[in-house]
């Protein structure tokens, strides 16, 4: 029988959480759902307790890596290997609340989307951390696609339920993407996909848990990581003008894409040497973004751009509490 969703977890040195990923998903109410755990080639013994709950539960697959690829070339290995009607995602640090496969497919079922979005809650909760917003109710065609260009709470797939088919189209599109990704790779294979789906649909239901793992590489912020990423920022603007080839009818939002991806990392030169922030704004510069600076200190100056190529209010933030606190306090 066919399964109604695949769960798609890419695993990386993960063997402190992996378990408690695991059994979210093997007590998920809904039983006719697969789970596909992608191995990427981490250290250590992550896959062998994968492999245990595998002899365990015949709904568990494992597929191997020949080497180190990154989360979203894992994804991809999963979405290529997937049997479900719908997929849903999840990291190995992460986990499921256990009825998310069943109110996900009660819901997209009634609703009759491509693509659905609940709700992401931090664990544990805590105040420095603030929920993504959830585009609430039904949106079709070129409105779906500006919430996915446009909105940096959109970015996530660990609240998304999306069609098989379509992400097999994304992906199929996306093939010619071999590099590993440090950032901004779910919201790349989003917006692709938005681009083969007709409709989204969003509820305020929690299903996923998203835990502050300090030692995932992805959520270090050293001057090691921001490099990687001014690295993965020109490979990422390439893969837009190559997509604006191939969806010419979509170029303005993968412009608006690209304006959002650069907003994100521009921000993130706020904490180090103005060297950092110039060597993004070199970057950005040789794509045809604004070259215009501000007479400002590197952190108002990374606010203030951010906001120009994309409007956050959290970024408002930021700077008002900057200036009022005298530059003592950085956000």
């Amino acid at each position: 029988m066919q399964p109604k969703i695949s769960i798609i977890i890419p695993v990386y040195n993960a063997e402190k959480y992996i378990r408690r990923c695991l059994d979210s998903c093997i007590h998920q109410t809904l039983k006719e759902i697969e789970i596909i755990v992608v191995d990427d080639c981490g250290n250590d013994d992550s896959i062998k307790i994968a492999q245990e709950y595998a002899s365990k539960d015949l709904r568990i697959t494992i597929l191997y890596h020949i080497q180190n690829s990154g989360s979203f070339q894992a994804r991809k290995t999963g979405i290529e290997y997937a049997k479900g009607l719908y997929c849903m995602f999840c990291d190995s640090d992460d986990f499921l609340d256990t009825q998310a496969c069943e109110n996900a497919l009660n819901i997209i079922t009634v609703k009759k989307v491509d693509i659905l979005a609940l709700k992401m809650q931090h664990f544990p909760k805590t105040f420095k951390r603030i929920n993504p917003y959830i585009y609430k109710g039904r949106f079709r065609n070129n409105q779906m696609r500006q919430i996915f260009a446009k909105s940096r709470d959109a970015e996530s797939l660990g609240n998304k339920i999306i069609s098989t088919q379509v992400l097999k189209s994304a992906c199929k599109t996306l093939d010619f993407v071999k590099n590993p990704l440090l950032f901004s790779e779910d919201g790349l294979l989003l917006l692709v996909a938005s681009f083969y789906a007709q409709s989204y649909y969003g509820q305020d239901n929690i299903i996923y848990y998203y835990c502050d793992n300090e030692q995932s590489i992805t959520r270090q912020n050293t001057i090691k990581n921001l490099y990687r990423k001014y690295i993965d920022l020109e490979y990422i603007l390439d893969i837009l003008e190559e997509l604006k080839i191939i969806f010419p009818n979509y170029a303005d939002f993968i412009k608006s894409y690209g304006n959002k991806t650069a907003s994100m990392l521009i921000m993130q030169a706020r904490f180090f040497k103005k060297e950092h922030f110039y060597q993004a704004h070199r970057i950005l510069s040789k794509y045809n973004f604004s070259k215009k600076t501000l007479p400002a200190s590197i952190y108002i100056k990374s606010v203030f751009l951010s906001l120009r190529y994309h409007f956050r209010w959290q970024n408002l933030i930021r700077l008002i509490t900057y200036l009022i606190s005298f530059g003592k306090i950085r956000i």
